[in-house]
């Protein structure tokens, strides 16, 4: 028996419903790149961090992070050692203009005045989260923000965080480079509670070159990335692919 030919109606409909769908993707990705637009990851889907000891061997972690797709984690540089990790989206918790936000999922709601910012994390301080002084947990919280999925947070909200963290009493910021001659600023806090005691940044990106906490150094290099090398499985991050979540 022939297979009946679809009705011109329901090829119309179907050509349209389908044209609606890439319409639809079509502006979820240039939503994506107007969401990127002005940070250090840009456009692409990932942002890569490798940090490593000084030797470039010892306590290898790299990560691919994405704020609407799952991330890969790789211990050692063996990609038979991954992990699959949740989408990376949210900048913390704050309080901003009297009201709690939760998840900070748009960073463009935080302000790129170091004074305002500071103003913030002053004002988002809770007696029960982070230990030390007031000062210490504005230190806490400009640290997350350089350290934490720098990638996808605009360039000038960490140029912001820099500058609140390095005019903290207890702060000293000197010029300087890294363990690979990196040149950057290097903040020293003796005794930092809730971050590292010593961070080397580039003040131009605001991105992490090297940190020490205690008697660890790690060196960063970070970039832009279009893929990921392995997809182990996704459970545990609530995603059904690699695509999206």
């Amino acid at each position: 028996m022939a297979t009946p030919e679809p009705s011109p109606d329901a090829s119309a409909s179907a050509a349209e419903d389908q044209s609606a769908d890439d319409a639809r993707a079509a502006a979820e990705a240039a939503a994506d790149a107007a969401l990127r637009d002005g940070t250090a990851q840009g456009a692409a889907p990932y942002w890569y961090t490798l940090t490593v000891a000084p030797d470039g061997v010892t306590d290898r972690r790299e990560l691919w992070q994405s704020p609407d797709r799952p991330g890969l984690l790789v211990w050692g540089g063996d990609l038979g050692n991954t992990e699959a990790t949740a989408p990376s989206y949210t900048a913390g918790r704050f309080r901003i203009d009297g009201q709690w936000i939760d998840e900070v999922r748009d960073a463009d709601v935080l302000p790129t005045d170091p004074a305002a910012l500071e103003q913030v994390f002053r004002d988002s301080i809770e007696p029960d989260r982070r230990s030390g002084s007031d000062d210490e947990k504005v230190y806490g919280m400009a640290y997350d923000l350089l350290n934490n999925n720098p990638g996808w947070l605009p360039t000038a909200l960490l140029q912001a965080a820099w500058q609140v963290a390095g005019s903290l009493p207890g702060s000293t910021v000197v010029p300087g480079e890294d363990s690979l001659g990196r040149a950057g600023e290097v903040l020293t806090r003796p005794g930092a509670q809730g971050g590292a005691e010593r961070i080397v940044v580039d003040p131009a990106t605001g991105l992490i070159l090297e940190m020490n906490s205690g008697a660890s150094t790690r060196v960063f290099q970070q970039s832009p990335a279009d893929a990921v090398p392995a997809q182990p499985s996704l459970d545990g991050t609530g995603c059904r692919s690699w695509d999206a979540c």
